[in-house]
């Protein structure tokens, strides 16, 4: 879920007015399946933070990868939210 340089450009430039833009945006399908697959399987979303947190917590990563999991984080706010156990860490 990382944005690519050209695109990070082109966004600031000219930030997107059309609605239906969202509807064929791969970073929203990309979304909508991670959202998806976390809430109904609780083991994708597991994994899936440790790996967020393995990211964040290295010292020396591409900030590309730090937005990427950050984006993953937010993707799924409301599933981890409702799950105790990752609530209390």
């Amino acid at each position: 879920m990382c944005i690519d340089q050209p695109v990070v450009c082109i966004l600031y430039i000219d930030p997107p007015t059309d609605v239906f833009e969202d509807f064929l945006s791969p970073v929203i399908a990309a979304q909508t399946l991670f959202y998806s697959a976390a809430s109904k399987r609780k083991e994708v979303l597991q994994k899936a933070m440790g790996f967020c947190m393995q990211v964040l917590t290295q010292p020396q990563v591409d900030p590309r990868q730090k937005d990427g999991a950050l984006h993953m984080i937010g993707a799924v706010a409301e599933v981890i939210l409702k799950v105790r156990t990752i609530c209390r860490r």
